[in-house]
């Protein structure tokens, strides 16, 4: 389907692809509006956030200089994060101070941005590797956080007991030609009916599903039309949850004002050719690595693979994590002794983040 977009008062109707590169008369403001196609239209609109972004990076460059680097000699994480909570290290100047809890609470410390702001240190990343022998490969498209990617799986892992149900279904139909969703709100609370309202508007603002309409008669339903884009549909079949715990443990990091590298979905080969991918990976002050594998489906197939992985990185325990999505915590606990790397789900998650890393977090900022 095509997009009626008015450039004027900002007015967006889904129509018919014959009338793609039309111009008509916008329905609110009467001023000349286009008609787009919706996958050129959303590649339009990520090339100008990559735009923004190098610009508000070009700008940054200069203040960058004046931030004195942290440099605390430790070479255990928990030892590190104690030492900024005791205020022994000059931390750096944020603008808007908050809690480590607060900030994981809400999603992550840096909301709504195109860029970082702090400078990933990819140069200790790669000499991190390149002393174990090992070759890392990154791919510039899955380091790139422009787009509403990072904000809408915020969102929803921070409400994932609540929405659950509604990206299941998301997923079982979005692979269909046209897709159309009758989602039902019969047995949920008004507050929850609500949240449930805006996490579908904020899709459809991030063009995640292409049009919605609440039913006026009973109000107790609502139909979606699916985006068929092929990033879309791998998002809320689980690339949300790499969104999600990527966006968790940098904010941690980035609100603790600790120098740290990352990457995700680097390929990395040994010097007997065997070759992996990984999810996510953090080096923090350029000696402390953390590794995360994120799963939201079947996952006994690949513990084995991890346990053997972990090894050859020569990593510790804690230093390895597999976040599986939806188990048990006694499930979770007991594969963790099994496979002698750290397993957690949704509620142990960050626990075990900010035990590993010395740092207090009220019970209220786990996963919902």
């Amino acid at each position: 389907m095509a997009i009626l977009r008015c450039a004027s008062c900002g007015y967006l109707r889904e129509v018919a692809n014959q009338h793609i590169a039309r111009t008509v008369a916008c329905p609110l403001c009467k001023k000349t509006a286009q008609v787009h196609d919706t996958i050129v239209l959303i590649q339009k609109l990520t090339d100008k956030n990559k735009e923004l972004k190098q610009i508000a990076l070009t700008a940054r460059a200069k203040a960058a200089e004046t931030i004195a680097a942290t440099k605390p000699q430790s070479n255990n994480i928990g030892a590190l994060f104690n030492t900024f909570n005791n205020g022994e290290s000059a931390q750096l100047k944020s603008p808007k101070p908050t809690s480590t809890a607060q900030a994981l609470d809400k999603g992550y410390a840096f909301s709504h941005k195109n860029d970082f702001p702090f400078e990933n240190d990819l140069d200790s990343l790669q000499n991190w590797f390149k002393s174990r022998q090992i070759a890392l490969t990154l791919d510039d498209q899955l380091m790139d956080i422009s787009g509403y990617f990072d904000e809408v799986a915020v969102e929803l892992g921070d409400n994932y007991a609540l929405l659950n149900k509604l990206i299941a279904s998301i997923k079982r139909l979005q692979t269909k030609e046209n897709a159309r969703l009758c989602f039902h709100f019969g047995h949920y609370s008004e507050v929850e009916i609500k949240k449930l309202k805006d996490f579908i508007q904020l899709l459809y603002k991030c063009a995640f599903i292409t049009r919605y309409n609440i039913d006026n008669k009973t109000k107790d339903r609502v139909y979606l039309s699916l985006q068929p884009a092929r990033k879309i549909v791998n998002f809320f079949n689980g690339d949300w949850l790499e969104w999600y715990i990527f966006m968790k443990v940098t904010s941690l990091l980035w609100e603790k004002r600790v120098k740290f590298g990352y990457f995700r979905g680097g390929k990395i080969s040994f010097p007997d050719n065997e070759r992996n991918e990984i999810d996510l990976f953090f080096l923090i002050q350029g000696s402390i690595p953390l590794w995360i594998e994120c799963k939201s489906g079947e996952f006994r197939d690949s513990l084995y693979k991890y346990q053997q992985l972990r090894k050859r990185l020569r990593l510790t325990h804690s230093e390895s994590i597999l976040f599986v999505l939806g188990i048990s915590n006694e499930e979770a606990e007991s594969l963790s002794r099994s496979f002698d790397m750290t397993i957690v789900n949704e509620t142990l998650f960050l626990a075990a983040l900010s035990k590993m890393m010395g740092v207090g977090i009220t019970q209220s900022t786990k996963i919902a």
